[in-house]
């Protein structure tokens, strides 16, 4: 059975993933075959999220407010735009 918590989890997750690889993608160079992800912007990423200053990232916390935050600004740099159905979840 799936619980709220893990599906807050998956999509924090998902989330996270998405976030990152376009971040790291947005901004590289012309693509190449070799320099497709820039490994040092993924990384420091990574970091950040990772630093205490997430503090765990848990759902209903205020690790998740500021994850969230640090993801939108990171999606918005990167010139994504919101999509989907936020209704209904999709």
């Amino acid at each position: 059975m799936t619980t709220h918590h893990d599906r807050s989890n998956q999509a924090l997750s998902l989330a996270a993933s998405l976030a990152l690889a376009a971040c790291a993608i947005g901004h590289a160079a012309p693509a190449r075959a070799d320099s497709a992800v820039d490994i040092a912007r993924l990384s420091a990423h990574v970091k950040t999220l990772a630093s205490d200053a997430f503090e765990g990232r848990a759902p209903a916390t205020p690790g998740e407010q500021k994850t969230v935050a640090y993801l939108v600004q990171q999606m918005q740099a990167a010139g994504l735009q919101p999509g989907g159905d936020l209704k209904n979840g999709t």
